[in-house]
């Protein structure tokens, strides 16, 4: 039986890297909130389990990616071409840049205030 299944895994194992090899040029937004969720569950999986160190990697890892959001964002902005656009851009920024504050002044404790970084997490993944 593990025989077949060892097999099985082999056989779609081709498909899987084909599939993640022809991806989409917005695939980055999507790589953003995969890089986003990793570092909030590793963030909860160190609150859950009462381990600083854990917490601090997950929390430092989602700041980095909400960084590079409002980077790219900005790009976007730079780029864009109506006023309209721009207008949205520009609001998706400053809703990310106050969330992105906001969490930056809850970081001196984030195990005491892991309700409200996790919501706040929650609030970022939306906005996205």
């Amino acid at each position: 039986m593990k025989r077949i299944l060892f097999l099985c895994f082999l056989a779609l194992t081709p498909c899987t890297v084909t599939i993640a090899q022809t991806t989409s040029p917005s695939a980055s937004q999507a790589d953003l909130k995969v890089l986003f969720s990793s570092g909030v569950n590793q963030y909860d999986a160190g609150i859950l389990r009462n381990n600083q160190t854990l917490a601090n990697t997950g929390f430092t890892n989602a700041m980095n990616v909400i960084s590079t959001s409002i980077s790219q964002l900005q790009q976007q902005m730079n780029a864009a071409s109506s006023q309209v656009n721009k207008a949205a851009i520009q609001a998706k920024i400053t809703a990310q840049t106050q969330l992105k504050n906001d969490l930056l002044a809850l970081q001196g404790n984030i195990m005491t205030n892991a309700i409200q970084i996790q919501n706040k997490f929650a609030s970022f993944k939306t906005a996205m």
